[in-house]
């Protein structure tokens, strides 16, 4: 008899939406039966793979851009949702999926590649 392990139920965590856009996202993202989590700023620091524990408490302010970082998401879902997000005109800076290298980073760590990989394609596009 084969072992079944079952697939992680599809997670969206978002932090630093606006609050038109977050109507929208999570609109979209309830369509699609993926449950969200807002990433609060105390958050920030936190480890991608330990999102749903508690938020430390105290004064944190975060960085001004906006995250959709999307567990458990990916092909023909993947697509759906960003064409869905596309389509309802929801604007968040970065978008990305955790992998089994990024989910060992803080929040804070994964925006900054983000912002890195950005820049190196913009760079590369002037060339």
């Amino acid at each position: 008899m084969k072992a079944h392990i079952a697939a992680a139920a599809p997670r969206a965590y978002h932090y630093g939406v606006k609050q038109a856009d977050r109507q929208g996202l999570e609109r979209v993202l309830e369509q699609l039966n993926i449950s969200a989590k807002v990433i609060a700023p105390g958050q920030i620091t936190q480890r991608v793979d330990r999102l749903d524990e508690p938020a430390p408490q105290g004064p944190f302010s975060g960085p001004a851009q906006s995250l959709l970082l999307l567990d458990g998401v990916d092909g023909e879902l993947l697509q759906t949702l960003l064409a869905a997000l596309k389509k309802e005109g929801v604007q968040v800076d970065y978008k990305a999926v955790v992998t089994p290298h990024n989910r060992q980073w803080t929040v804070l760590e994964l925006l900054e590649e983000l912002k890195r990989e950005r820049q190196a394609i913009r760079e590369a596009q002037k060339s």
